[in-house]
């Protein structure tokens, strides 16, 4: 799993349960570290515990950051995008319990841009595949406008067959 934001989760955490005197856990290390966890997510979480700004690394992740941005802004300014559109996996889904991997869903939370998914489709034996819309900083109102007209032009999205319909 790629994460973003681990030289900030530890403090940021922090400092929102210091607002909330009666949560129940203080501390992020306390929330990691709890029994009412889930073990995947603990593991996912535990690699943030100790990890602080001041490290020499978060300084070179976000020139990387930077780096990035502005070679995506420059390919959408060239080639005159408002969006980048990509399925959220590079493959079709598995059945639930089995864990996905190959997750396509990291560029917007690495440049920080907004994105949106959106229902695309189905697979063959019947799972639903997605789509992200991936735009330009402080361009939501645009997201949203493409995945409706996405929505209102391809008529893909469905209720799953076993969900009942509303009364």
């Amino acid at each position: 799993m790629t994460r973003t934001n681990i030289y900030e989760t530890e403090q940021a955490i922090d400092a929102y349960l210091a607002q909330h005197p009666d949560a129940p856990v203080h501390t992020f290390k306390a929330m990691v570290t709890s029994p009412l966890l889930i073990e995947p997510r603990r593991q996912a979480l535990m690699y943030d515990v100790g990890r602080l700004p001041t490290d020499p690394a978060f300084g070179l992740q976000r020139q990387t950051q930077e780096a990035l941005r502005t070679q995506v802004l420059k390919v959408m300014a060239d080639n005159r995008l408002d969006a980048f559109v990509y399925a959220t996996y590079d493959h079709a889904p598995a059945r639930l319990p089995r864990a996905t991997t190959g997750n396509n869903r990291q560029l917007a939370p690495v440049l920080g841009y907004p994105a949106l998914a959106v229902p695309g489709g189905f697979s063959s034996n019947g799972l639903p595949l997605g789509f992200e819309f991936l735009g330009l900083p402080f361009a939501e109102g645009t997201l949203f406008k493409a995945a409706y007209d996405f929505e209102q032009s391809t008529k893909i999205r469905r209720p799953p067959a076993a969900t009942p319909a509303l009364k």
